[in-house]
Parts: structure tokens; C-alpha cells; sequence
């Protein structure tokens, strides 16, 4: 087949051939002038167990609600607290 009157066939630009497919590829050094990449950091997620007094402190608030409340309960939440604090020095 003819090639088209209007359509002239050119050779591709060097500079925009993929390396892969030039003929010659040329070797270039290029040199680029940057300051040094920081180190990546890294961040690690690991579950800690942290003791809480949050129960303790609820409790105690609650202890206190319960003897103003009920006057006669405080024998017995004194004697509750005891026996918490036995069965703890158990553990």
C-alpha cells in the first residue's frame, strides 16, 4: 500500500524512545544535588496493662452513699472492706 501524499513518516526523537527500545542506548550519569533522606520511623502498637484504681475509687464513693443513706449498713460495709483486702493480700 502507498503511503498517504499528506502523511510524511518521521524518525522518532532519541529523547523520547523508551531506553528499552533505542538502538545505542547511551550511558548517563546523572547527578542530583539532595539533602539526605530522614529515617523512617517507626511506630509500634502494643497493648500495655496499666493497674486502675477507678474501681476502688467508684466503690468507696458508693460505700459512702450507701452508710449516709443507711446508717446501720456501716458495720457491715466496714466488714465488706475487710474481707476485700484479706482476699487481695491472698492473691
Amino acid at each position: 500500500m502507498p503511503p498517504h501524499p499528506h502523511l510524511h513518516h518521521r524518525q522518532p526523537d532519541p529523547a523520547h524512545v523508551p531506553q528499552g527500545n533505542r538502538k545505542h542506548p547511551e550511558q548517563q550519569t546523572v547527578v542530583i544535588d539532595a539533602p539526605a533522606v530522614p529515617p523512617k520511623e517507626r511506630i509500634d502498637t502494643q497493648f500495655v496493662n496499666v493497674e486502675s484504681d477507678n474501681y476502688q475509687r467508684a466503690h468507696e464513693q458508693a460505700r459512702q452513699q450507701v452508710v449516709r443513706r443507711y446508717p446501720g449498713s456501716q458495720e457491715i460495709l466496714e466488714a465488706e472492706l475487710s474481707l476485700t483486702h484479706q482476699f487481695l493480700s491472698g492473691q
